[in-house]
C-alpha cells in the first residue's frame, strides 16, 4: 500500500471558524491564525444592504399603502352596502298596517260600548296574526304562530279602556309563538298598536325587536 503523507494544517481558520471566533463562540486552537473583523468591508457591506432593502422598500411601499386603502375603501362599502340592506328590511318589516273593527250602528250603552272596545282590540289582534303568519309563509319569520295577545301600553293606563271619553290608546301586542307548559310565559315576535276608539280603527307594525319572553325582549 502506498504511503501519503499526511497533510498538514495551514494554520488559517476557515470562514466559519473566523465567524464563530469573532462573535466569541468558538475559540481558535493555538496553531490556527484567527484574522482581525475587516470592519470596513462589513460596513460597506451593511450599507450596501441597507441600500438594497431601502430601494425595495420604496419600490413596494406605495403598493402597500394602496392595498391599504382599497381593502379599506371595499370594507367601507360592504358595511355600507349592509347597513342599506338591514335599513331596506326594517323598514320593509316595520311599514304600517291598518284595519277597522265593527262599529255600533247607534250609539251603544255605556256597558255595551265597553264591550265594543274590547271586541275592537281581539279584531286588532286577529289582525296580527293573519299578518305575522304571512311573513312566516314568506319565510320573514320563524314560525308558528299560535295566536296574538294585545294589552294597553303601559299598562298601567288600563282604566283608559274603561274611560268612554278616552280617544284611544296604544298596544303592546305579542305573536306568539310557543307557551311554557303552565302557561305562565309566551314568546313570540313583539307588534306596536294604536286603537282609536271613536272610529274604529286601529293600526299595528312589528317592532325591531328580537324573539323574547314577556317584556323582556332585546333590541335588534
Amino acid at each position: 500500500m502506498a504511503y501519503r503523507p499526511r497533510r498538514r494544517d495551514s494554520g488559517r481558520a476557515g470562514p466559519f471558524e473566523k465567524v464563530g471566533a469573532w462573535l466569541g463562540v468558538w475559540t481558535a486552537r493555538r496553531d490556527v491564525v484567527v484574522p482581525p473583523p475587516p470592519w470596513r468591508k462589513i460596513a460597506l457591506g451593511a450599507l450596501g444592504a441597507l441600500a438594497v432593502a431601502g430601494g425595495v422598500v420604496a419600490l413596494i411601499a406605495p403598493a402597500i399603502e394602496r392595498g391599504k386603502h382599497e381593502r379599506a375603501a371595499a370594507e367601507r362599502r360592504r358595511d355600507a352596502a349592509f347597513e342599506a340592506a338591514k335599513r331596506k328590511r326594517l323598514a320593509e318589516e316595520g311599514r304600517p298596517h291598518g284595519g277597522r273593527g265593527e262599529r255600533p250602528a247607534e250609539r251603544p250603552s255605556p256597558a255595551a260600548e265597553l264591550r265594543a272596545r274590547r271586541a275592537l282590540v281581539g279584531d286588532l289582534e286577529r289582525a296580527i296574526t293573519r299578518d305575522a303568519r304571512a311573513r312566516v309563509r314568506a319565510g320573514k319569520l320563524d314560525g308558528p304562530v299560535l295566536a296574538t295577545a294585545c294589552e294597553i301600553n303601559p299598562p298601567s293606563q288600563r282604566r283608559v279602556e274603561r274611560d268612554l271619553n278616552a280617544r284611544g290608546s296604544d298596544y303592546d301586542c305579542l305573536a306568539v309563538t310557543s307557551r311554557d307548559p303552565g302557561g305562565r310565559f309566551s314568546v313570540g315576535y313583539t307588534f306596536d298598536a294604536t286603537v282609536d276608539y271613536q272610529r274604529f280603527r286601529f293600526r299595528w307594525n312589528k317592532a325591531c325587536l328580537a324573539p323574547g319572553e314577556g317584556a323582556a325582549r332585546p333590541a335588534c
